[in-house]
């Protein structure tokens, strides 16, 4: 266990519209290490009515119980000045990864990951997809029950949200070389059959993914990313074909009935790179939906990394899409100035709408202010991978983060062997 009551600050520079950089101090409150030997990672991260802390992720060593092959699930609680309550570490033989976390009124955790039956240290070409499963852990860590959702498919969640009785998920479901976005309910409600599945819907078109899921007015609203191929010009008359993603924008009844379905298309920079938009995560409130969407810096997505953009969307860039200017940008596209070479960026959003960002880097975007806010944590050999944001409940606005610390050649892109699980409290403000 280790905790740190660090008298550390963050420089954040403000990159105004001139891109001329102001610096003001941000103050980091505490960070927390879990660490083992082997590779320690977290993927997400959520607050219970008293402002302790809860982050999921995967181990390949020891944190909380013996390790017996693959990954294994973990499970920490914090209080909200960074103390460990404690943690639970849960796996077999093969691969258990925690992927999503909620806490219900009462404090109880609700943990959702994968499983399979064999370990990726061991893979073949026939490794066993994966099931979801289901933990819910009371407020002091004991384990109530746990399901395994068998499917013929692979699958992953990455958002939860409660509501009418339900725990709505949403992410991806793959069969074999053919994806689709996953959006599922499960019974909430105390009694024989809480955590049964009362409904499970695969959305959009073939290679489309879900990233989240709220319970607004009502309705579950879903947000993810459709794909689409363009054919695009280029600078000596030729042409090529361009894989691209737009936003989705999915309402379903609590009972799992589809009620709308919105699209909005990502514009395409002009020319000479002509260089599309693919969307690596969403948030919603009310009636935004917020897509951080990156645009590659090489001819594939991913190939050398990408630079992040915030779409800024409203029910008005719905159906008809969006237009790029002249400029080739947008009036609510704000431009990261950030490159990046790992799809583990993550958003979280305020209640009086200010955006967060993170990654290897933690920025915020609020519609009407020219400046954006950047943190760089990359000299800490940090990486966000994980936000949720205290609107002042329980603090005078702190955004709390999760994800690995790793230095070397690799720090602050992808998760190696030798990273650990960090979290952190920083003072942000409202």
């Amino acid at each position: 266990m280790k905790t740190c009551l660090l008298p550390i600050t963050l420089v954040m520079v403000a990159l105004g519209a001139a891109q001329s950089p102001t610096e003001e101090v941000v103050p980091l409150v505490w960070s927390h290490v879990v660490a083992s030997e082997a590779l320690d990672t977290a993927t997400d991260i959520a607050l219970d009515a008293a402002g302790n802390v809860v982050v999921v992720g995967v181990t390949r060593g020891d944190v909380a119980g013996v390790h017996r092959g693959g990954d294994d699930m973990v499970v920490v609680k914090l209080t909200a000045a960074g103390e460990e309550v404690w943690r639970r570490q849960f796996g077999g033989r093969g691969d258990d990864e925690a992927t999503a976390v909620a806490v219900d009124a009462a404090g109880d955790i609700w943990v959702v990951g994968a499983t399979r039956d064999e370990a990726t240290e061991a893979r073949t070409r026939n490794l066993p997809e994966r099931d979801l499963t289901l933990h819910r852990l009371a407020a002091d860590g004991t384990l109530l029950w746990q399901r395994r959702y068998t499917d013929d498919g692979d699958e992953r969640v990455v958002d939860l949200s409660f509501g009418d009785g339900a725990l709505y998920m949403v992410g991806t479901q793959t069969h074999g070389d053919v994806a689709r976005g996953l959006v599922m309910a499960v019974d909430a409600v105390e009694g024989d059959t809480e955590g049964e599945m009362l409904w499970q819907q695969l959305v959009g078109e073939v290679g489309s993914e879900t990233y989240a899921v709220a319970v607004l007015g009502g309705e579950v609203v879903v947000g993810g990313s459709s794909p689409r191929s363009i054919t695009l010009p280029q600078p000596n008359d030729g042409r090529v074909e361009r894989d691209v993603t737009d936003v989705l924008r999915l309402t379903f009844a609590p009972d799992g009935t589809q009620r709308t379905t919105q699209i909005a298309t990502l514009p395409v920079t002009p020319m000479p790179s002509y260089l599309p938009f693919r969307v690596v995560d969403i948030v919603l409130s009310d009636e935004r939906l917020y897509a951080l969407a990156g645009r590659s810096a090489g001819n594939d997505f991913g190939s050398g990394g990408y630079y992040l953009h915030l779409f800024d969307l409203g029910e008005e860039n719905f159906g008809t899409g969006l237009s790029a200017t002249e400029s080739g940008r947008l009036p609510n596209d704000r431009l990261w100035t950030v490159f990046v070479s790992a799809g583990q960026e993550e958003l979280a959003v305020a209640e009086n709408g200010r955006v967060y960002a993170g990654g290897p880097f933690v920025t915020s975007y609020l519609a009407g202010e020219d400046d954006t806010p950047f943190i760089d944590l990359r000299p800490l050999g940090w990486h966000a991978s994980a936000l949720v944001y205290d609107d002042g409940v329980y603090d005078d606005g702190a955004l709390y983060a999760a994800g690995f610390n790793q230095f070397g050649e690799t720090s602050g892109v992808t998760p190696g062997d030798s990273s650990d699980m960090v979290v952190f409290k920083l003072a942000v403000g409202r």
